[in-house]
C-alpha cells in the first residue's frame, strides 16, 4: 500500500464496503497461544471485506491495523496505535482463511507498512 493512498484512508470518517479499520489486533497472549475467538473475529472481517458487493468485486480491499475505528486527532486523522505485538504471517492468514471458507479466498496480500514512524 503507498503511503499517499494510506494517508488518505486514514482521514475518511467512515468505513466504506472496501476498507475498513481495526485499532489492536491483539491474537496471542503473553504465552504466545492463539486466542481463537480474536482470531474468528480476523476471518470474519477479511472475509466480510473479500465478499463485499458486486460493484466493488475486482477493487482491492483493506483492513488497516493500528488506526482507530471511531477517535480522531486534532488534525482530522484517524488516532493510530502501535503495532508492537505479534502479528500472523500472510500464510498463517491464507490458512486460516482455507480452513473457514470455501472456495478459497486467493490474492490475499498481507504487508506490515510503517507510518509517522509506528
Amino acid at each position: 500500500m503507498e503511503e499517499k493512498l494510506l494517508k488518505n484512508l486514514l482521514r475518511e470518517r467512515n468505513e466504506r464496503d472496501w476498507y475498513e479499520f481495526k485499532g489492536k489486533l491483539k491474537l496471542y497472549r503473553s504465552d504466545g497461544k492463539l486466542v481463537e475467538q480474536q482470531r474468528d473475529e480476523l476471518i470474519k472481517d477479511i472475509l466480510g471485506l473479500a465478499n463485499g458487493n458486486s460493484r466493488i468485486i475486482r477493487k482491492t480491499k483493506y483492513l488497516i491495523v493500528g488506526a482507530d475505528n471511531e477517535v480522531f486527532d486534532e488534525n482530522g486523522m484517524r488516532a493510530l496505535h502501535n503495532v508492537d505485538y505479534k502479528i500472523p504471517k500472510q500464510g498463517e492468514l491464507a490458512k486460516w482463511l482455507n480452513s473457514a471458507a470455501s472456495p478459497a479466498v486467493v490474492g490475499l496480500e498481507s504487508e506490515i507498512v510503517p507510518f509517522q514512524g509506528g
